[in-house]
């Protein structure tokens, strides 16, 4: 995903984009935000608003962000390895452990 920086408390956060239009189960029908975010230290936290006091593009990051097809195929992707989400931190740390190691898999395989 796209890296980001997360406003949050202490100052800023960097992570990357894991999901668009996100919802939480639990949330009313219909109500979703713009972003979820894997921080770099593994905590999943969602942006409630696409604007730069909240979440902005890390510097250097390219401009142009991701087709639309890429864009659903990663939705589709972190939804299958992290499935529901709910918002305790084990739920969450166990999630992140997920995308790391999918991750780490991808960089293996590209090596070969």
């Amino acid at each position: 995903g796209e890296r980001v920086e997360c406003k949050a408390s202490g100052g800023w956060r960097a992570g990357s984009v894991v999901a668009l239009r996100y919802r939480e189960p639990s949330w009313p029908q219909g109500k979703t935000v713009p972003y979820q975010v894997l921080l770099d230290g593994g905590t999943c936290v969602y942006a409630p608003l696409d604007e730069s006091r909240v979440v902005r593009r890390v510097r250097g990051s390219p401009a142009r962000p991701p087709s639309y097809s890429l864009r659903l195929l990663l939705d589709l992707l972190f939804a299958s390895l992290c499935g529901p989400v709910s918002a305790d931190p084990a739920s969450v740390g166990a999630a992140a452990a997920r995308v790391r190691a999918a991750a780490a898999a991808g960089r293996e395989a590209g090596a070969e």
